[in-house]
């Protein structure tokens, strides 16, 4: 039985790690970006809808020196607490991994069902981060916009030459009239 992982149209800021299940040469055709590669991308993952820019096809041996862990939360920012779940098992890794963002679905709700050539190694979600609110102290932050200063002394705006607009419609109105009983 196959897992089947769903995508919602509002999803953002998860992070899918999949091992790629495949003999090194044909698993090397999925790190190019070619019409092939994509094609064989959304068919290992029983995807519908696949933005290629929001995915990233990697060698493990290219990060081994860090480790595909240390990689993901210094590489990628992922949260620290998150991946060292997982660390053990993804510096396990060996070959190639496909890591996908929440925007390679284009925001289209979908229902992933992978097939053999790939293995959910985990989900993440990315940290928001909590921001910090404190009054910037500068002078040009001082007041606000639209105060009432402002308004006081502020031009009235010009109306439209409504009276105007109508007396040039009525004459062109009386200029037609003329033409036509002329005729």
């Amino acid at each position: 039985m196959s897992v089947e992982i769903p995508i919602t149209a509002t999803e953002h800021g998860t992070v899918r790690i999949f091992a790629i299940n495949l003999p090194p040469d044909e698993a090397k055709v999925w790190e190019t970006e070619t019409a092939k590669s994509d094609r064989l991308l959304e068919t290992a993952l029983g995807a519908t809808t696949l933005d290629h820019e929001h995915l990233e096809v990697i060698d493990v041996e290219a990060v081994k020196s860090l480790g595909l862990s240390t990689y993901l939360v210094d590489g990628l920012g992922l949260p620290e607490a998150l991946v060292n779940r997982d660390r053990a098992r993804l510096d396990a890794l060996s070959g190639r991994v496909l890591i996908m963002w929440s925007t390679a679905f284009a925001s289209q709700e979908q229902v992933l069902k992978p097939g053999r050539q790939v293995t959910l190694i985990g989900t993440y979600r990315e940290d928001p981060g909590a921001g910090i609110f404190e009054p910037i102290q500068s002078e040009a932050a001082k007041g606000g916009i639209g105060t009432h200063e402002e308004e006081a002394t502020a031009r009235p705006r010009p109306k439209p030459p409504w009276g105007l607009l109508s007396a040039f419609a009525g004459v062109a109105l009386l200029v037609l009239a003329l033409i036509a009983i002329a005729r």
